[in-house]
């Protein structure tokens, strides 16, 4: 059974999010930064995600 494109974009905003907390030793994410995830797609997520990982930071959202 797969999930629904809507379901599967938020797991992976929810995914996004915790490795940025990981990453920048945050515990919250700011506001502005989820509403920017959020409008994201699926692809540009996996895409922004890999940028964050490579860069260890996320100043280019903020």
């Amino acid at each position: 059974m797969s999930m629904d494109t809507k379901d599967r974009n938020q797991v992976r905003v929810e995914l996004v999010m915790d490795i940025i907390k990981g990453i920048c030793e945050i515990e919250t994410i700011p506001e502005a930064v989820k509403a920017k995830l959020d409008a994201m797609s699926y692809d540009d997520l996996g895409v922004f995600l890999m940028d964050i990982v490579k860069k260890r930071s996320i100043d280019e959202i903020l």
